[in-house]
């Protein structure tokens, strides 16, 4: 229930008010739905970056990296 709320607020900001945002989440897809462009780091290191649907579209691959 928080987190639909955290994400409503978020959302209605960067549509709203043109906030630009930094989300630092593990759940990627939940991440992915609330923004435009996405970086996927390993390290401290890019791996993969790009624009939020095309990465979402490649959420196996990403998973791979995100995988705790």
């Amino acid at each position: 229930m928080i987190l639909d709320e955290l994400e409503e607020t978020i959302d209605r900001l960067r549509r709203e008010e043109g906030f630009a945002t930094i989300i630092v989440e593990q759940q990627a897809e939940d991440a992915l739905r609330l923004s435009d462009q996405a970086i996927v780091l390993d390290r401290g290191r890019i791996v993969m970056a790009g624009a939020a649907t095309d990465l979402m579209d490649n959420l196996e691959e990403m998973q791979k990296w995100i995988a705790v």
